[in-house]
């Protein structure tokens, strides 16, 4: 699945199930509200660490920042029975816009690695 979680929903989905535990130990909850804050923080502990919120498909929601990852692929992925035979102008077009402010992009090395773009003036 794809993931559409951003780490500050992540982070914050943390922090409750480790507050309900704290709770729960400190018998400062009990009884039905135990169990139900309890499957609520099982859910968020794990929609967490795999994330995808299962919540959040249907209402086509995503939490994640927009490109997700770098938004300059430099070698796009192949599938199929063509997947390991390189083509001719199979890779992609140097963008002709810089990287956004904040991009996730490192800075790549090796026979397929492109220059950064340098920044542009604000318009």
């Amino acid at each position: 699945m794809k993931k559409n979680m951003g780490t500050a929903d992540r982070v914050i989905r943390i922090l409750f199930a480790v507050a309900v535990g704290v709770l729960y130990f400190m018998n400062v909850i009990s009884g039905t509200v135990a169990i139900v804050l309890g499957i609520v923080a099982v859910v968020f502990l794990v929609t967490s660490f795999t994330g995808v919120c299962l919540g959040y498909i249907p209402f086509k929601i995503s939490t994640r920042k927009a490109g997700g990852s770098c938004p300059l692929r430099l070698r796009p992925r192949r599938t199929g029975s063509s997947a390991s035979r390189p083509r001719l102008g199979s890779y992609p077009k140097r963008p002709t816009a810089p990287f956004p402010r904040g991009s996730s992009c490192r800075r790549r090395t090796g026979p397929y690695s492109r220059p950064r773009l340098p920044p542009q003036p604000p318009t």
